[in-house]
């Protein structure tokens, strides 16, 4: 018997397949400690850091499950993966 993919399989491909500027729906990010880049925009600005999902301190609330972030002062509301790192000088091309 063949099984056919659900509407529901569908739109989760959909939402998972990186849009033309390369940033992805929050809800689409790894939650397996995998570093990416994070994005929220903020009025007409956007602020862009690096983070990850996982367990972080909090001083108010002990340990808390969620993004813990360099540079984001609020949640991100889109991701994508991080960039290769350069290739040092005289290294392989």
């Amino acid at each position: 018997m063949t099984t056919h993919p659900t509407t529901e399989d569908a739109e989760r491909l959909i939402a998972a397949a990186p849009c033309p500027s390369g940033w992805r729906p929050i809800e689409t990010a790894p939650k397996d400690g995998t570093w990416v880049l994070l994005c929220k925009q903020m009025g007409q600005h956007y602020e862009i850091g690096n983070g990850r999902w996982g367990q972080k301190t909090c001083p108010l609330l002990g340990f808390v499950v969620g993004w813990s972030t360099y540079c984001l002062m609020t949640q991100p509301t889109h991701w994508q993966p991080l960039p290769a790192a350069p290739i040092p000088d005289g290294g392989p091309a």
